[in-house]
């Protein structure tokens, strides 16, 4: 028997536990995206049926769908499927079949079974019933038994009229659907902590909405770090349109210099939320996402990060990466395989200038704020360059 992989099997995590209506509109959207990643790289498929805690993906490429579907935020693993009908022959025949297909000689093996629906079997005959089988007729191969530790595992997924037999699982990238949150500011430096958190925010659902302010001489190379990082990561985004606001800010950044590094690196920080604040609102965005750590940086104390915020008071900023330290960090944003600048994209003539370190209050904040003499957050988003970096359709 010639065994087919014909549909893509695949599962959802948090989506699961939410309310009925919740969940009816989450897996929705989940299907939506896989339909557009589908189309986007070219994978034929027929159907895309949503059940309770599974979505299936009818595809003559399962092998293929089942790579693309598994980077979809939203999906905890896939696994492409041969199907077939619901009774223990039709399982046992197919199971050896795929059992003949994909396992390797001599080596341990165990039968997962689990069903859903009302069958003249249980589980546990399934696991029993074709674990027999497949010792008996594949008999050349010098299989065994081994529950606790098996070196390979078939599994059958048994739903109503129709079991699904597999060995495969491609893990997921989970979280949960693009679209199920707002969309959200994420200030983006170059560096592996804004690429990360901006990462890990968007894989709560959220849309985001890129935003590089050009605060350094070495303007190219900052513009193409970060242009390959959205980029990158844009790509997790489907059926969302995705901004890039590319904001000229030297010219701020010479204002704030003069005023010594301390209170310029604060002055500064809260401008750049003042700008973000603006382009949430031009947006409809939810919050503003920014890489800061906890004890890193120039200002990266927690009293710091307090008065930092409090510019802004009121719109909810997001650091997913606070309480993480630098190479936990780095080694994330290796696996996301983004590039990234490893120096500060923020040596912009203030951090690096050696001044007066005493401590500001934020009278004193505020009253330099009065007479920087720098533009507006709205005249300032005017002069920004706007790049759709992903389109609905892309």
């Amino acid at each position: 028997m010639t065994v087919e992989h014909t549909a893509v099997l695949v599962r959802y995590g948090e989506i699961g536990v939410k309310s009925r209506q919740t969940r009816r509109r989450m897996s929705r959207l989940l299907a939506r995206h896989i339909r557009s990643a589908l189309r986007e790289h070219d994978i034929p498929f027929s159907n895309i049926r949503v059940e309770f805690g599974r979505i299936f993906v009818e595809s003559k490429s399962a092998k293929r769908a089942a790579t693309v579907i598994s980077s979809i935020f939203g999906v905890v693993s896939t696994s492409p499927v041969v199907v077939t009908d619901a009774t223990m022959e039709s399982i046992l025949e197919t199971g050896v079949a795929v059992a003949r297909e994909s396992f390797g000689p001599g080596l341990s093996f165990a039968v997962g079974a689990r069903r859903m629906g009302e069958h003249s079997f249980t589980s546990q005959e399934i696991r029993e019933q074709l674990g027999a089988r497949i010792l008996n007729e594949l008999d050349d191969l010098n299989l065994r038994v081994n529950l606790r530790s098996p070196d390979q595992i078939i599994y059958v997924e048994v739903r109503d009229k129709s079991s699904y037999i597999f060995t495969e699982t491609v893990p997921g990238v989970g979280g949960m659907p693009t679209g199920s949150q707002g969309p959200v500011v994420c200030i983006v430096t170059g560096d592996a902590s804004s690429a990360v958190a901006a990462y890990r925010i968007m894989r709560r659902g959220c849309v985001p909405v890129w935003l590089l302010f050009d605060t350094s001489g070495n303007s190219s190379v900052l513009r193409a770090t970060v242009r390959s990082q959205v980029e990158a990561l844009s790509r997790y985004i489907y059926n969302y349109d995705v901004l890039l606001y590319a904001v000229p800010y030297r010219r701020e950044t010479r204002l704030l210099s003069e005023l010594g590094r301390t209170l310029a690196c604060l002055l500064c920080r809260r401008s750049i939320l003042r700008v973000a604040r603006e382009v949430l609102r031009r947006e409809d965005a939810d919050a503003i996402v920014t890489g800061d750590m906890i004890g890193e940086g120039q200002q990266g104390g927690l009293q710091q990060l307090q008065t930092i915020a409090e510019a802004v008071g009121g719109v909810p900023v997001l650091t997913p990466c606070a309480g993480d330290d630098v190479v936990q960090v780095t080694w994330e944003a290796v696996e996301l395989g983004l590039s990234c600048q490893t120096d500060t994209c923020h040596a912009c003539g203030i951090a690096t200038q050696i001044g007066d370190e005493s401590e500001v209050t934020l009278g004193s904040i505020i009253e330099a704020e009065e007479s920087a003499g720098m533009l507006s957050p709205a005249e300032v988003v005017d002069r920004s360059e706007v790049v759709l970096v992903r389109g609905r359709r892309s």
